[in-house]
């Protein structure tokens, strides 16, 4: 029998192969009220997840970031002990920020390691699922490219069988001196709009769909400029870039320390 660590690391998507393979329906809703009254029992036991200390904490910090927000709104820099002022109390809402982070991330790390846990199985059941969709969604793209084929085929079967009565028609009404009928013009059935079954419908989905093939005759209103490879070479000392104005920015930065 796997132990609690061994269970994380199942394969849940061979699992599902697995257990559809060897029970019947029937069994696997046996299979399946078991867990559930297994899981009931667990929810019985666990402990109700309670915030309210935690929030508590947090209300006593946010009074002192309000206290440090005011003091930020209040200050007038005109001397430089306003303005070495103005950076302790940067360094304050730093040290703050980190405290609040810190809090925060105790009380719900308990938290993240539960919903990692449970995310595991969930995830390779999800790929699972998602990956037999992908393959049927496929083979039912491919049977109704299939069909639209073979209607066109038989289209163009009966055009041309259309053709040719038509001439023969216009051959016999000539040598008889009369107006020939005119052949109907061919007509199949309409395709099936959708495909309905039990629990679901399916449909062909149409989007426009593009790809370069000359990026040469591409009008420049499509072209992306690559700010970030300009921003590498300004970095890097570059002075001069026809279309582009450099010039050196000034911003006070402060370091809580």
């Amino acid at each position: 029998m796997p132990d609690a660590s061994q269970q994380d690391k199942m394969d849940f998507g061979d699992f599902l192969k697995s257990q559809a393979r060897t029970m019947d329906e029937s069994e696997l809703d046996q299979e399946r009220v078991k867990i559930e009254k297994a899981q009931e029992k667990l929810l019985a036991k666990r402990a109700v997840f309670d915030a309210t200390m935690a929030i508590q904490a947090l209300q006593l910090l946010q009074k002192d970031g309000e206290k440090l927000l005011t003091q930020a709104e209040d200050l007038e820099i005109k001397t430089e002990d306003n303005q070495a002022e103005a950076v302790n109390i940067v360094g304050k809402i730093g040290k703050l920020i980190k405290k609040v982070d810190a809090r925060a991330k105790e009380e719900t790390e308990p938290y993240r390691e539960y919903t990692a846990k449970v995310n595991a199985p969930r995830k390779k059941i999800i790929d699972a699922l998602t990956e037999a969709k992908r393959i049927l969604n496929s083979k039912l793209g491919q049977f109704s490219a299939k069909l639209r084929l073979e209607r066109e085929k038989q289209k163009k079967k009966m055009e041309k069988a259309s053709k040719k009565l038509q001439a023969e028609l216009n051959k016999d009404a000539e040598k008889s001196g009369v107006s020939a009928p005119t052949v109907a013009p061919v007509d199949l059935p309409k395709e099936r709009a959708k495909v309905r079954g039990s629990s679901a419908t399916g449909y062909v989905k149409k989007t426009l769909k593009f790809e370069i093939v000359d990026a040469g005759k591409i009008p420049q209103r499509y072209w992306v400029i690559n700010e970030a490879l300009i921003r590498k070479d300004v970095n890097a000392g570059v002075k001069e870039i026809p279309g582009v104005r450099i010039w050196e920015d000034e911003q006070f930065v402060t370091r809580a320390g």
